[in-house]
């Protein structure tokens, strides 16, 4: 009897800290899982900043490049005012039409 009442005595401290480390165990979850919310919170903050950043530099990019192709084009056009000729390429882009007074998308021949 005095073995039986060692074992019982030594699996109920055995039970007692296995709940412990359960509550131990399930407290780590729950910090962990509010951890990982905010996270994935900042994740998705930081995110939606480079969208908002990639788009606001993707229209600024695209705005110089249109004042720039504008440039070249009056540079050219006012080439063309002293070399004379009727059209001016404007290389990859447009073609200037002066016969129509328009911008024309091709090459001249």
């Amino acid at each position: 009897m005095d073995v039986e009442g060692r074992l019982l005595d030594e699996m109920h401290g055995i039970v007692a800290e296995t709940k412990e480390k359960i509550k131990s165990c399930e407290a780590a979850s729950t910090d962990l899982e509010s951890v990982l919310s905010e996270l994935q919170l900042q994740r998705d903050n930081a995110s939606d900043l480079i969208k908002e950043s990639y788009q606001s530099y993707k229209s600024m990019l695209e705005k110089r490049q249109v004042h720039r192709l504008l440039h070249f084009c009056t540079y050219l056009f006012s080439y063309n005012d002293t070399c004379g000729s009727s059209s001016v390429v404007v290389p990859g882009f447009l073609v200037w039409d002066s016969f129509n007074d328009q911008m024309c998308p091709g090459a001249v021949k």
